[in-house]
C-alpha cells in the first residue's frame, strides 16, 4: 500500500524470506497448518516423524503467509491501475527437503526437493512472444530484457538466455558450492 510512484517508471522489489531458514510468520497471523512447532533447533531435531510434521506444518505456514504478502502486494498494484502493465517475476533462491532423500532442509544435494524451485513470469500482452518451458534464475534479466527491447542476444552480460529467443537450450545446469569453495556436485536437468 506503500508504494511509491514515479511519472517516469517504476521498479519495486520485494524480498520476501519467511520461507528461507526460519519459517516465520506474525504471531497474530492466522495459522491454518496446527499444529506446528514454534521454534527451529536445527542440532536438536530427532527426526521423528511427529516432529518432523510439525517443522512441516511451521514452513506450511511461512509459506501462507508468504501468499498473503503478495496477495497484498498485487491488490495495490491493482489499486494504484498498474497491475495490468506490471512485468513480474516471482522465484525463491532454492527449496526445501524434508528426509525426502534422507536430508532436512537445504544446501546438501542437487535434487528436485532443493532445486527445483517455483519461477513464475507474468508479462503484458505477451501474444507475440513464444515462451520455453524450463528456464532457470539465470534467465531472469535476459528474458525482462528481451520482453522490454525485443533484443534476444545478451550473452555478452549474462549466462543465461531468454525464455522467449528461438535457440534455448533444452537443459538446465546447476551446481553445489558453499561460498569460495569450489562446485563438487553438478547436475544437469532436462526436465
Amino acid at each position: 500500500k506503500d508504494l511509491k510512484e514515479n511519472s517516469t517508471g517504476n521498479l519495486f522489489i520485494v524480498f520476501l524470506d519467511s520461507t528461507h531458514s526460519e519459517y516465520s510468520s506474525p504471531d497474530k497471523f492466522e495459522k491454518p497448518f496446527m499444529p506446528a512447532a514454534t521454534s527451529l533447533d536445527y542440532l536438536g531435531i530427532t527426526r521423528s516423524a511427529k516432529e518432523l510434521e510439525l517443522v512441516k506444518n511451521r514452513y506450511r505456514n511461512s509459506v501462507f503467509w508468504v501468499d498473503h504478502l503478495m496477495g497484498s502486494f498485487f491488490n495495490s498494484l491493482k489499486e494504484k491501475g498498474l497491475y495490468d502493465d506490471a512485468v513480474i517475476v516471482i522465484t525463491g533462491d532454492h527449496g526445501e527437503e524434508f528426509l525426502e532423500e534422507g536430508s532436512l532442509f537445504h544446501g546438501t544435494h542437487l535434487n528436485d526437493w532443493q532445486t527445483k524451485v517455483p519461477l513464475f513470469y507474468k508479462f503484458p500482452d505477451c501474444e507475440d512472444h513464444k515462451i520455453g518451458s524450463l528456464s532457470t534464475h539465470l534467465d531472469i534479466f535476459p528474458s525482462l530484457l528481451h520482453y522490454l527491447t525485443d533484443c534476444s542476444d545478451y550473452t555478452s552480460l549474462f549466462d543465461g538466455k531468454s525464455i522467449f529467443a528461438a535457440d534455448r537450450w533444452d537443459f538446465a545446469f546447476t551446481m553445489q558450492h558453499n561460498g569460495v569453495d569450489t562446485p563438487y556436485e553438478f547436475r544437469l536437468f532436462n526436465g
